[in-house]
């Protein structure tokens, strides 16, 4: 290991290392106290720690003291898909280097040490003495103090009882407890951990509920639209089997899972299904965020001692309703092991005739479905508890999550098929040792320009360009907000391409066009109202050579597959000073520019200007709809009835917040209803149907939590929606008695009152008008009678008035 580290401090990749921790503080106001941010490993508390400890020992030559932190890792990996080479390496890193290029294989931040050639009973913790009966307390106050009472320490006591404990042996004479060397996994303990168990228990319980629910399901996956390049992709058309899944393939599912199980059970099991897997979609995005606050660390705590109440009404009212048994896949992947474990112990008496194959029916007897109940006593349950405390010690998750090791192992698999497979360990690591010297040749090299070829203009004759279409994207810098395309190649002829045409979506183009050209020229600030120019005003805006030119986005925006953005909204408060919903959603139908002219009295200059554009959809919330932390639902939006002259618009791309991943509402299924036929607002194999409504994934990235949630140094605004409590709005506690049960404490509502105070967002949403004119905000459990039916949306839309 010495030898590995010496070569780490004389690489040039050093000048990524920080060496000397610091503390980092957020001011969320002018007049509140700092929040203390925590983000690297050089961030965190203990390496701060153990920075203070070196400076206080004696300097050789007048060398500076520092602390080097090392990250191992190690985990077992197959080679191949279909043979039984594997490798079980254990990886070097260096914590002192910046996460964002230790996290990517490309960077070769990954050592490799050496292969290593292929006891906890009922405490089985390796990091406290928590018994394995005691694990369901999950985010109860005795759960906690556990923690902190029980933790291990490598003591005489314990070296007494746990005798040659090599790293003991090694660490303790140096003042090191090695207990302190394991810390979280959020890959292994929940995304193919717990995720994965109450994934597969639900897949189990709706094999018990029948009625065609986990082809239901298996549908709904697969009609789920992809966002960005990898966020999130395509779900196979038969998800529930769980076939050659990553860690990856499990986060996607949890993000995508509600819309998708929302029901397929019957209530009150629906219901509580639902907010089970919101609550564990918050925990997750709370947990991986790349950089905590204290107000952040708060909430992650909140959101285990909810999620630890949900999982046990989960599993003591919708678990126990059903009697849930293995699949019948499960039952024959069984059977084919059991066979295969059967023929490989057995040995054969007498050679078979030639050309005779024997049945191996006899060997492997028909299995029987094993009942499977849902199990809250694992370790890896328990070690979601430690979350706050190991992000405040050592950092973000991301700065130790064995994520990084994963993906390490795509190098070995792909050196494996070029090398010698006989003594396949050493010739791997040759060959990884050449990869690193071709790599530093390969950065020294000089880079070879490459020019495009030139297209020659050409007229479209729809608002969007095919794939094999290409233009010149220039080139941008870090701080522009986004960068259109300003050839010319591909235009499209106002006069020839409105024409006649009865496209519903195209009815006042040009009139919605020049108001949105001259509001723009005459820098109208833009309030959420619709600015109407009298016929005269529109006349003054001309279109030079009278096209617009179509552009496509080159980075996640695409009209045609990732079409969906929100801008921030541009409402007031209400009369009671709520402040309103942060966001609207629009549907981007085409990327245009212009050269446009203003002339007349009130034109400042006529020569042509640049103005560049989107023609949107605009999606409406549903009145009276729950949404958010406090309702523990997705937001919903609809497309606005095309008879409304708001239904369709333009969008400055500058007032473009980000674009953002919008799941279909399966349950309110397709209508015709909101818009006839048109070619321009829907892909043709849409079939000329829209989806009723859709849901915000409120999950689908950390940056797209913190923007709802309101909080952080981005996107604090005011809009600030603090998670509740449990389904009641209640922070329920786990005691002990004498027969291990649980007993569940309810708060006084007096607390609850004084609690409620404290939010600083309420979702307009919640908000509903009475019949005496009076609002109110309505309770949780509360079922009101909301004026309308969900065909009548409100505008989400820069045009709402």
């Amino acid at each position: 290991m010495r030898e590995v580290m010496l070569g780490v401090l004389v690489s040039p990749a050093m000048s990524s290392f920080t060496v000397h921790p610091f503390e980092a503080f957020w001011h969320p106001s002018p007049n509140s106290e700092p929040e203390r941010i925590f983000t690297e490993t050089f961030t965190a508390n203990r390496f701060i720690n153990e920075h203070k400890k070196v400076q206080q020992l004696p300097q050789v030559d007048s060398i500076e003291n520092v602390v080097f932190r090392i990250c191992l890792w190690s985990d077992s990996t197959h080679l191949t898909n279909f043979s039984k080479p594997s490798l079980w390496p254990i990886y070097f890193y260096s914590a002192n280097q910046w996460k964002n290029i230790r996290a990517k294989p490309t960077s070769f931040s990954e050592n490799h040490l050496t292969y290593i050639p292929k006891y906890l009973a009922k405490h089985p913790c390796p990091r406290c003495f928590i018994r394995m009966d005691k694990i369901s307390q999950l985010g109860g106050k005795l759960d906690r103090r556990r923690r902190q009472t029980q933790m291990r320490v490598d003591n005489m006591r314990q070296r007494q009882r746990v005798e040659n404990n090599a790293f003991s042996v090694r660490l303790d004479p140096h003042g090191f407890d090695f207990y302190s060397m394991i810390i979280s996994d959020v890959l292994h303990e929940f995304e193919i951990g717990m995720f994965l168990a109450v994934f597969k228990h639900c897949i189990w319980i709706l094999y018990a509920a029948g009625n065609d629910s986990i082809q239901e399901l298996n549908r709904q996956f697969h009609h789920i639209p992809t966002f960005g390049c990898d966020t999130i992709r395509k779900f196979s058309n038969d998800t529930a089997a769980m076939k050659k899944l990553a860690a990856c393939d499990y986060e996607d599912i949890l993000q995508c899972a509600i819309p998708t199980f929302e029901g397929l059970l019957p209530e009150p099991h629906n219901t509580i299904l639902i907010k089970l897997l919101f609550e564990l979609a918050t925990w997750h995005g709370l947990a991986k965020l790349k950089m905590h606050t204290d107000s952040t660390l708060q909430d992650l705590d909140s959101s285990l001692t909810r999620l630890g109440n949900d999982l046990r009404h989960f599993k003591k009212v919708t678990c126990a309703n059903y009697v849930t048994r293995e699949l019948p896949g499960e039952v024959a992947a069984r059977g084919r092991r059991s066979a295969a474990l059967a023929a490989a112990r057995k040995v054969p008496t007498s050679k078979p005739a030639q050309g005779r194959i024997e049945s191996t029916k006899e060997t492997a007897p028909k299995k029987k479905s094993r009942v499977r109940t849902f199990n809250l006593s694992t370790v890896k349950l328990h070690g979601m508890g430690d979350y706050p405390d190991t992000i405040r010690d050592h950092g973000m998750t991301d700065n130790y999550s064995t994520q990084v090791g994963e993906l390490a192992h795509r190098r070995v698999k792909h050196i494996f098929p070029v090398i010698q497979k006989s003594s396949y360990t050493l010739s791997i690591a040759k060959y990884e040792q050449r990869q690193r010297i071709l790599r530093r040749m390969h950065e020294n090299a000089p880079k070879a320009a490459t020019k495009g070829k030139r297209k020659h203009q050409k007229d479209i004759e729809t608002p969007w360009l095919q794939f094999e279409d290409e233009e010149n994207l220039p080139v941008g810098s870090p701080d522009q907000h986004h960068v259109i395309a300003h050839d010319v190649r591909h235009g499209l002829h106002l006069s020839s391409w409105l024409g006649d045409s009865d496209d519903p979506a195209l009815e006042g183009f040009q009139d919605k066009l020049r108001d949105h050209c001259l509001a723009r020229l005459l820098n109208e600030d833009h309030d959420g109202d619709v600015l109407w120019y009298t016929p005269t005003q529109r006349r003054q805006v001309l279109f030079v050579g009278n096209k617009i030119y179509c552009h496509k986005a080159q980075d996640s925006l695409n009209p045609r597959t990732h079409a969906n953005v929100m801008v921030l909204s541009r409402e007031d408060d209400d009369d009671d000073g709520h402040p309103p919903f942060p966001y609207w959603f629009c549907c981007i139908i085409g990327i245009f520019h212009a050269m446009v002219q203003h002339v007349g009295p009130d034109s400042t200059s006529q020569d042509p200007q640049l103005i560049e554009f989107l023609w949107a959809r605009w999606y409406g919330r549903i009145p009276g709809s729950r949404g958010g932390w406090k309702a523990r639902r997705l937001h919903q939006v609809g497309f606005v009835d095309g008879d409304d002259d708001a239904a369709f618009g333009f969008l400055d791309p500058a007032r473009v917040v980000c674009g953002v991943h919008l799941i279909p509402s399966f349950v309110d299924g397709r209508t015709r209803d909101l818009l006839p036929p048109s070619d321009s607002a829907r892909a043709p194999e849409e079939k000329d149907e829209d989806y009723q409504l859709f849901n915000v994934a409120m999950f689908v990235d950390r940056d797209m939590i913190m923007r709802f949630q309101g909080i952080g140094q981005t996107y604090s605004s005011g809009h600030r929606e603090a998670p509740e409590t449990d389904k009641e709005g209640q922070e329920v506690e786990v005691e002990d008695n004498q027969e291990g049960e649980e007993n569940l404490e309810k708060p006084d509502s007096s607390e609850d009152e004084d609690e409620e105070e404290d939010y600083r967002y309420k979702d307009p949403m919640d908000q509903i008008v009475r019949d005496d004119g009076d609002e109110e905000w309505v309770d949780d459990n509360e079922t009101s009678d909301v004026p309308g039916s969900a065909q009548s949306l409100n505008l989400a839309g820069p045009s709402r008035s």
